[in-house]
Parts: structure tokens; sequence; C-alpha cells
């Protein structure tokens, strides 16, 4: 689930508001120092949040878990080194063009539920989707390709396979964001 950064300017105040399932969560920069934090590593202990923040443990705490209870928070995960796996993985990101665009929420729903889909987003351009995938062999991602090809509306597939990767960090930079 994700959210929409919304800005709201009242009596030359511009506020940022996050739009997240049609409830207004206004994070501060408590808040997104916190979420920088745990972007970083998300088992940080709270003790050590607080005293970078500048705040209590108490206040990491209870703001941590109302972002939980809103949505903004979904889950804590790790971030492998694939390398390091003795079958060592790779990435391919796919191209793929349907018949028509009218198909996108029918085949979205079929390739989010695939096992190498590790992202899936819906594009502009002239293909409808860019899918980031992960294989531990050349024969997985071929058979990957064929099932893909032989789902109903998609016309077209275009892969790249990654050959190094330079940067990967899905994180945000919430310093990014105007004040």
């Amino acid at each position: 689930m994700g959210f929409k950064l919304k800005i709201l300017q009242e009596d030359n105040n511009i506020y940022k508001v996050f739009l997240l399932r049609g409830s207004m969560f206004v994070p501060d920069e408590t808040d997104l120092k916190i979420l920088s934090i745990l972007q970083d590593n998300s088992r940080t202990p709270f003790k050590k949040i607080a005293k970078k923040v500048g705040v209590s443990e108490a206040t990491v705490y209870n703001r941590i878990k109302r972002m939980e209870q809103e949505g903004f928070i979904e889950k804590y995960t790790v971030k492998l080194n694939l390398e390091s796996f003795e079958n060592a993985w790779f990435t391919a990101l796919i191209r793929v063009r349907l018949n028509s665009g009218k198909y996108v929420p029918e085949v979205s729903d079929f390739l989010k539920k695939m096992p190498f889909v590790h992202a899936l987003y819906d594009v502009t351009g002239d293909y409808d989707f860019v899918l980031l995938t992960r294989f531990s062999s050349h024969k997985e991602l071929f058979g990957f390709i064929r099932e893909l090809s032989a789902i109903e509306h998609v016309a077209q597939t275009n892969s790249h396979i990654v050959m190094k990767v330079f940067k990967e960090d899905f994180s945000i930079n919430f310093d990014s964001l105007e004040k």
C-alpha cells in the first residue's frame, strides 16, 4: 500500500500531508527522522533512535506504533546480499506490452502473484509494465519468459539482464522533501 504526498497551502503556509487509505497523516520532522533511521536499519533499538532524534524512548515507541497503525509502516525487512548465496541470483528487467491498456488491471493481478516478480510497475511509453525479477539460473528466466508470453492479452515482452549493480536503494530520502 502506498501513499500520496499532497501539498496544501493556507494563508501563505504550506503543509505536507500524506494521504493514506482516505485518512490524513501529517508526519513532522521527528517522524521523518525516525523513518530515515528505520530505513537504514529496521533493527535499530528505540534507545538509539531516541538519542539520535533527541526524544524519549517512549516517544519513539508511540510514534512508530502510530505509523504502523496508520499503515504508513507496512513491514520490516532485511536486505540480502544476493552474491553471497551459493547459487548467485541475478536480476532481469522485463518490459511487457499488452494487446490493449484495458487489460492492465486483470493482467497486473495475475503478475503480482508470480513468484519471480519482485516489483511490478505500470509505466508510460511503448510498454504497459516493467517487472523487476530475480532468478538463480538462466533456465528459470527462460521458463518465466515463456510463461509470461503465454498469458492472455500479453502481446510482447522485452528482457534486460542486469550485468552489474552499481546502486540499488529503494529507501526514500526524506531530506529531499520541501519543507
